[in-house]
């Protein structure tokens, strides 16, 4: 058995949380794909494991474990039962709770008891006492207020920009990005890598894999349809979404049981940023 069900931040938080979310598995030990996707806070609650970036690159699951922007489908291998409370932290979620840019940290695991600011501490025991997931996300948006309360201001023009430019189509050209932040290729180059942990390009490129899959997932579609709006030939859409997705657009409908069930995220449409919603 895998559940993960999610929650809607409160509206002060949209800015910073895409959603909080309970995973649970009575499985002795399970392995499964996990998309690229914005950074994640996540508390375990039981179990051990591991997440693996790329052959010779894993990192152990802590008790608190913050996981920087991945840009690259990742798998985690772990022992169970397992249960981990969750919350996704959009860029200005992250500069909040880490005052660290973002790209030192993609695709990377580390403990979130050394990395993050607030009292981290405090949080991380009164979530693992809590006894409902309600709770918990109750708890996690005290923390996470308590940690914007003292940081600088997020700049959450550029945010607003840099989303509105991904959401236009599935292929944003970079030039129309520049044009309306009226940023240089190089100050985007680097205020993108601190905010969201890749360059405008690669974030476009993570962006038209997922949206394309969530498409293909939901039955909008099939990946040929677009062959010649979003990519080049069939080669490239294959190894585009296999990339940032873990798995061949083919693949996509018959999807590990852990990437299918975080499809249900889209379910808090209208509640939650809407690019969260497309991923």
């Amino acid at each position: 058995m895998i559940d993960l069900k999610y929650a809607a931040p409160s509206p002060m938080l949209a800015e910073y949380i895409s959603a909080f979310y309970l995973f649970e598995s009575d499985e002795a030990a399970f392995e499964e794909i996990e998309r690229a996707d914005v950074a994640q806070l996540r508390f375990t609650l039981s179990g051990s494991g591991d997440l693996v970036f790329g052959p010779g690159r894993s990192d152990p699951i802590c008790p608190v474990s913050l996981v920087g922007p991945r840009n690259k489908a990742s798998r985690i291998m772990a022992q169970g039962p397992a249960r981990t409370f969750g919350l996704g932290l959009l860029p200005a979620g992250w500069l909040a709770v880490t005052r660290t840019p973002a790209h030192q940290l993609a695709d990377r695991l580390v403990d979130g008891l050394t990395h993050l600011a607030g009292p981290i501490e405090a949080a991380q025991a009164a979530i693992t006492a809590a006894p409902s997931f309600e709770e918990m996300v109750a708890i996690a948006e005290s923390y996470v207020l308590a940690a914007i309360a003292t940081a600088e201001k997020p700049p959450l023009w550029l945010i607003h920009a840099v989303d509105e430019w991904l959401e236009t189509s599935l292929a944003p050209d970079v030039s129309e990005l520049l044009e309306k932040t009226g940023l240089s290729n190089a100050q985007a180059q680097r205020q993108l890598k601190a905010i969201y942990g890749a360059p405008p390009k690669l974030l476009a490129r993570k962006y038209r894999a997922l949206r394309t899959a969530v498409r293909i997932a939901n039955a909008e579609g099939d990946w040929q349809d677009y062959i010649g709006e979003a990519y080049y030939d069939q080669s490239h859409c294959i190894r585009e979404v296999k990339a940032f997705a873990g798995v061949t657009p083919a693949a996509i409908k018959r999807t590990p049981r852990l990437t299918k069930a975080t499809f249900e995220r889209r379910k808090l449409k209208g509640r939650i940023s809407k690019l969260t919603t497309e991923i």
